[in-house]
């Protein structure tokens, strides 16, 4: 009963408001996603795909090398996070 009585004041603060047409046309349209200042790499490049990350180089030992950096610090934050 205790709680019903805590909810009824919180239920009168809830309410449905209507927005005008004008208020509508005036809102921001919303965020469109950013195109990358670059088209990406050159031809030849290579890529190394791990479980979370796609990771393109000019070699493919970079790649490997970055992609596992990444790897190790994703799994790092996740466990800092749980």
């Amino acid at each position: 009963m205790k709680r019903y009585l805590l909810f009824l004041p919180m239920l009168f603060c809830c309410a449905c408001v209507p927005v005008s047409e004008k208020m509508l046309k005036d809102m921001k349209p919303s965020a469109q996603p950013v195109e990358p200042p670059y088209s990406g790499l050159d031809p030849g490049a290579k890529s190394h795909e791990t479980i979370h990350f796609s990771v393109r180089a000019y070699s493919t030992e970079k790649a490997v090398k970055y992609a596992e950096l990444l790897e190790k610090n994703y799994q790092r934050i996740m466990n800092d996070v749980g």
